[in-house]
């Protein structure tokens, strides 16, 4: 939940940077995460800015992780008894056909 979001940043920080090296290349680690109840950290934010999405761009993609989170949630919430439950492919905003 958005209790452990830093601690587990800590965590997924240190274990990349720590197993994750290159002789080659430079590794940059942007580390996203966004709670069961759909809260964000600001620093999802600063890291769709670093890979060149625009304000606009970053508040249209995080209210879709925000809302996307919110809704698998609930779905996980209210099917945890059902031992048959059959996943749904879930999209944010319109479908083309």
């Amino acid at each position: 939940m958005e209790e452990n979001l830093d601690k587990w940043h800590r965590i997924k920080t240190h274990k990349y940077q720590s197993n994750l090296v290159s002789d080659k290349y430079q590794l940059v680690f942007l580390i996203n995460e966004v709670g069961a109840r759909g809260w964000i950290p600001e620093t999802v934010g600063r890291n769709w800015r670093k890979l060149g999405f625009t304000k606009k761009e970053v508040q249209k993609t995080n209210n879709d992780c925000m809302l996307m989170a919110q809704r698998c949630s609930f779905i996980i919430f209210s099917q945890r008894f059902n031992k048959e439950f059959n996943p749904l492919r879930m999209t944010i905003g319109e479908e083309k056909q």
